[in-house]
C-alpha cells in the first residue's frame, strides 16, 4: 500500500490541500442537501467541483460532462462511505486522458457498486454502535447536571469528522481495484456481524433505561388483597411494558416514515391512556 501511495504522489495533480477540501464540502454536504432524484449527488459533485476544475483546465465540455456524471445518484452513510468519494475521485484523476464514455462507464459502477455495501458498514458501526454509546453516556452525565456529557457530544461529532477523513483518503490512496478486494475480505464481514450483535445489545439497554411505561391499574377480587397488575407483569417479565412500547413505535415506524405523525398517534395513546386510568 505504501509503494501505491508513493506511486500516486508522484503522479497526483491534486494536493493535500486540494483533498482535504474537497472531503471537507463532502461532509458539510453529504446529509444536508438531499433530494429524492439523485439523494447525494449533489453533494458529491459540490465535493467535486474544485478538483475536477483543476484537472480539467480550460477544456469546459469535459468538465461539463465529469460534473454531470458526479451529480447522478449516489447515496451512502457519508463517514466510512467517503472511502468510496475519494475512490471516485482517484479514478477521476487517474483516467485523465481515457475516453470520456470509458470514464463514465467506469467511474459509475465503481460508485454504485461500492455505496450499498460501504453503507451498511458504516450504519452498523457509527450509528448502530458507536452513536448509542457514545450519547447515550453524554445524555445520562448531561441529566445529571455534568458539563461532561456537552464535551463528549462534541467530542464525538469531531472524531466522526476525522474519521471520514481518514476513510476518504485512504479510498483515494487505495483505488479501486485494492478497495473491492477489501470489500469482499472475511475482515469487513466479521465487522458487519459484530457490529450488528452490538448495536442489537446496546439498542435493547438503552430500551430498557431510557423507556418509562407503567399501568396503575389495580385488580379486586372480594375477600383479598387487590392484585397489582404492575407488580403482577414485572413478577413475570421485568420491563415487560416498555418492551411493548418499543415494539408498538417499530411497528408503526413499518406503516410509515412520518415521524411527527408517530408521534401525535404515541402522545394520543397517552393522553387516552391518562384520561381512562390504563397509564
Amino acid at each position: 500500500m505504501t509503494n501505491k501511495r508513493e506511486q500516486r504522489d508522484e503522479n497526483s495533480v491534486l494536493t493535500k490541500k486540494d483533498l482535504k477540501k474537497a472531503y471537507f464540502n463532502w461532509h458539510m454536504w453529504a446529509e444536508s442537501c438531499h433530494s429524492f432524484e439523485r439523494m447525494q449527488g449533489m453533494a458529491l459533485c459540490r465535493a467535486f467541483c474544485d478538483p475536477l476544475k483543476k484537472l480539467y483546465g480550460d477544456d469546459t465540455e469535459g468538465l461539463k460532462r465529469a460534473l454531470k456524471r458526479e451529480n447522478q445518484l449516489f447515496n451512502t452513510e457519508a463517514l466510512i462511505g467517503a472511502s468510496v468519494v475519494g475512490a471516485a475521485l482517484s479514478m477521476e484523476e487517474s483516467m485523465m486522458g481515457e475516453p470520456e464514455d470509458e470514464k463514465d462507464e467506469a467511474i459509475t459502477s465503481v460508485k454504485v457498486g461500492l455505496m450499498g455495501p460501504i453503507a451498511g458498514i458504516g450504519d452498523a458501526l457509527d450509528w448502530t454502535v458507536l452513536k448509542p454509546i457514545f450519547l447515550g453516556i453524554a445524555c445520562d452525565l448531561a441529566l445529571k447536571g455534568s458539563w461532561v456529557g456537552a464535551l463528549i457530544a462534541v467530542i464525538f461529532a469531531v472524531a466522526l469528522y476525522f474519521e471520514g477523513s481518514a476513510m476518504f483518503h485512504l479510498g483515494y490512496n487505495l483505488g479501486k481495484s485494492t478497495f473491492a478486494k477489501l470489500l469482499g475480505s472475511s475482515m469487513f464481514q466479521k465487522v458487519i456481524l459484530l457490529a450488528g450483535a452490538m448495536g442489537l445489545f446496546m439498542m435493547g439497554a438503552l430500551g430498557a433505561s431510557y423507556v418509562s411505561l407503567a399501568t396503575p391499574l389495580e385488580i379486586s377480587i372480594s375477600g383479598q388483597d387487590p392484585i397489582i397488575l404492575q407488580e403482577a407483569i414485572d413478577s413475570i417479565v421485568p420491563g415487560l411494558l416498555p418492551l411493548g412500547a418499543i415494539f408498538g413505535i417499530r411497528g408503526l415506524m413499518k406503516k410509515t416514515n412520518n415521524f411527527g405523525i408517530i408521534c401525535l398517534i404515541i402522545i394520543g395513546i397517552c393522553l387516552l391512556g391518562s384520561f381512562v386510568g390504563i397509564f
